[in-house]
């Protein structure tokens, strides 16, 4: 819960993609853990015998404080951590995952009584009642603050707005908004932000969509595709990152027609930035190039067109398999693993 409470300080320390892939370990660590425990105690207070493990089990779920409320809350964990596996979770909606998901914080309330209850870490000492009571406030606090009071001010403070839907290419469509104050607002180009419309079904819900154009003070704007695209991120960075004439190049893969290519093209020509074409779908599976381009291998196509690319910083950002098809070409043509930045597409 802490790892993914949005706190400040350690997502500009480790990054929301390096908490995230944390936050999974430490879930599924505990869960295994939790089960190992809720065995064990059952285990030895039957005194190592199988036979009388049912009968105990029962006896402590009822005769013991909290102990109900206990297993209702390992019931929520249980059914958070089933639809997490990544089996499940493919066949579920992000909507479904994401109320889901939110059991989780149920789960965790329903079993805290049990250890105040019964818990002799909680009860053994005055120090240790401080010490756990300190863990579960910090923990708290932070989701409070961060996941529900920011966001909630910020809100308040911008009354963001949509002002126009335009359609961009086949299931693709950019959401302009405004708003007030929105130069205080700390956006970045490419950043994801979790976007809730409270004039639509499901607004308890939020989505993750990248900025799609550096932010100007005035206005935000978002690109959606259907089932999740943040390749747009990367026309944002160019507009949004400083560099001279000639010193940054876009490699931009679309199917149908390229997006933003009217305003890339001013790019070209007000800044400098170099964009090379790669239409098309991807030719095969070990390859990130598009079907439109010649039939050299991806290194060799990398590194003619950017043959100086060991000395330059990479930014890639879309779905996991690409992004590794991605890193392993980079690493082959000579790109140090430090200069590439990668904001990786799932949910």
């Amino acid at each position: 819960m802490l790892l993914m409470a949005r706190v400040p300080q350690l997502e500009r320390a480790f990054g929301q993609d390096q908490l995230a892939r944390h936050h999974r370990v430490v879930g599924f660590t505990s869960f295994n853990l939790m089960v190992v425990h809720v065995v064990l105690i059952t285990w030895g207070y039957a005194a190592g015998q199988l036979g009388p493990t049912p009968a105990t089990f029962w006896d402590l779920i009822t005769d013991y404080p909290g102990m109900l409320l206990a297993l209702a809350g390992t019931a929520c964990l249980v059914m958070t951590v089933a639809t997490s596996l990544r089996a499940a979770r493919g066949r579920l909606r992000y909507e479904s995952w994401h109320l889901l998901h939110l059991y989780a914080y149920l789960g965790v309330g329903l079993a805290l009584p049990h250890q105040l209850w019964t818990g002799q870490e909680f009860l053994a000492s005055t120090a240790a009642t401080v010490f756990w009571w300190s863990l579960w406030a910090l923990a708290a606090g932070a989701v409070l603050v961060w996941r529900v009071g920011l966001p909630l001010w910020r809100n308040a403070r911008t009354r963001l707005h949509v002002t126009a839907v335009v359609p961009e290419a086949a299931e693709v469509v950019s959401v302009h908004l405004t708003g007030r104050h929105l130069d205080r607002l700390p956006a970045q180009a490419g950043q994801f932000h979790a976007w809730r419309f409270l004039h639509r079904q499901g607004w308890t819900r939020g989505n993750p969509y990248s900025l799609s154009a550096a932010p100007d003070g005035r206005g935000l704007r978002i690109t959606v595709k259907e089932l999740g695209d943040n390749s747009a991120q990367l026309g944002a960075l160019a507009e949004g990152l400083e560099y001279a004439p000639g010193d940054a190049v876009l490699l931009h893969r679309f199917t149908h027609r390229p997006l933003f290519e009217r305003e890339l093209h001013q790019l070209t020509i007000k800044r400098g930035l170099q964009v090379l074409w790669l239409p098309g779908h991807r030719r095969a599976s070990d390859s990130w190039l598009g079907a439109g381009v010649d039939a050299a291998d991806d290194v060799t196509a990398l590194t003619w067109w950017v043959p100086d690319l060991a000395e330059r910083d990479v930014y890639v950002c879309g779905p996991e398999d690409w992004i590794e098809t991605v890193r392993r070409v980079t690493q082959a043509a000579g790109l140090p693993a430090d200069q590439l930045h990668i904001g990786k597409f799932r949910w």
